[in-house]
């Protein structure tokens, strides 16, 4: 038989054959081992679904109260804030899916891009630190501590709000008697509020070209987990409180003096919001809460009108107001038009009333403007689809 040469035919085309085989599974050897992939530690196994988990670690947040008047006396007695911030720790765990294609030219999937602890509700958030910002596509998940240190006025103005001194006060005067006020004040005492918070990942779609090495990113949606943290109030005792500095001076008779008819006018003041957004987040369009009380002197009613900008954008029916007070609630939808997700609309909330005093017939041609703006904002978020 004659051996094969290289100028034969068939010798050659397999070869060729052979070849092209060789290059084809180096290639492809070579596209394996350079494929870059996470580290095992940070691979959560058998998670194929975004989630986030939020806890409070350590002590909840205290806020300590004591008797600030040195000479411990009842009628002198004064309520002063040993440590008013609240000061607690969180500890979060976030995963993001990655849901990796990858070809030998482009790998496209998604990477966690930060991680945000809110204190807040789901939708509203009244403050914001931000627990992890992430650059690196490589990163799908964290775990980890973040310590807070927030200030009590920032739930001023939500459901939420509260005051210790005023809370205090108020258990105080509610004791009728001396006696039981001086044993209750000689004693420890211990209340709590509640406080929300929010943990947020935001999860963002990317495509890295291997060849260019250049990265686009892509929409992004996030994944919440919510937890109440109790904030406990503790009233230190004084142990060496006494009863009053001055007696009470017995008074004798008092002779009544006629009372004269008080002419009262009607008039609207000002607009306080008891319960309003700060940060308003979630999938749009979304409501806006408002809860608030119109102030002034005298009866009537009024209708109030709400401006955002120059644009009206609530406009009530008539409110009877009685003894220069009236309470309303309402809501304003945001988040109608298109818009890019996560980006912030600022809001500047001014309001205007129609008035119609008790013996008028007709409200007012025209608004009055009403001091002291609110501002708030909202954002558009796209919420995980969670397995």
């Amino acid at each position: 038989m004659q051996s094969p040469n290289k100028n034969n035919t068939g010798y050659s085309k397999l070869t060729k054959i052979m070849n092209t085989n060789v290059i084809v599974l180096y290639l492809f050897c070579l596209n394996v081992v350079v494929t870059p992939s996470l580290s095992a530690a940070e691979k959560i196994e058998g998670s194929s679904a975004d989630f986030a988990h939020v806890a409070l670690k350590g002590n909840a947040p205290t806020i300590v109260l004591k008797n600030g008047d040195r000479r411990h006396k009842l009628d002198s007695f004064k309520i002063s804030s040993v440590d008013h911030p609240l000061q607690f720790s969180l500890k979060g765990e976030v995963h993001c899916n990655p849901d990796t294609v990858e070809t030998r030219i482009v790998r496209a999937g998604r990477y966690l891009e930060s991680v945000l602890t809110d204190v807040g509700t789901e939708q509203d958030r009244y403050w914001t630190d931000t627990a992890f910002a992430n650059p690196d596509i490589e990163i799908e998940k964290f775990k980890g501590v973040n310590t807070l240190v927030v200030d009590p006025s920032v739930f001023n103005k939500t459901i939420y709000r509260f005051n210790a001194f005023e809370a205090f006060k108020r258990k105080l005067d509610r004791l009728k008697t001396e006696a039981i006020k001086l044993e209750f004040l000689k004693n420890d005492q211990k209340f709590r509020f509640q406080m929300p918070v929010t943990l947020e990942a935001i999860c963002r779609k990317y495509s890295f070209n291997k060849l260019t090495k250049k990265t686009k990113y892509g929409e992004r949606s996030s994944v919440l987990s919510n937890i109440t943290v109790p904030i406990y109030v503790i009233y230190k005792a004084d142990k060496k409180l006494t009863s009053r500095l001055v007696p009470k001076l017995k008074t004798g008779k008092v002779i009544a003096t006629p009372k004269l008819p008080i002419t009262t006018f009607f008039q609207v003041k000002e607009t306080v919001v008891l319960d309003g957004p700060k940060n308003l987040r979630g999938s749009c369009p979304i409501k806006a809460p408002f809860d608030v009380e119109i102030k002034g002197r005298g009866d009537g009613n009024v209708i109030l009108q709400v401006m955002d900008g120059r644009k009206i954008v609530y406009k009530s029916k008539a409110i009877k107001f009685t003894n220069g007070r009236a309470s309303h609630s309402f809501e304003i939808p945001v988040g109608s038009k298109p818009a890019m997700p996560y980006q912030q609309f600022p809001h500047e909330m001014k309001w205007r009333v129609f008035t119609k005093s008790k013996t008028g017939r007709a409200f007012s041609t025209f608004t009055k403007k009403l001091p002291d703006a609110f501002y708030w904002q909202h954002s558009c978020i796209k919420p995980s689809q969670q397995q």
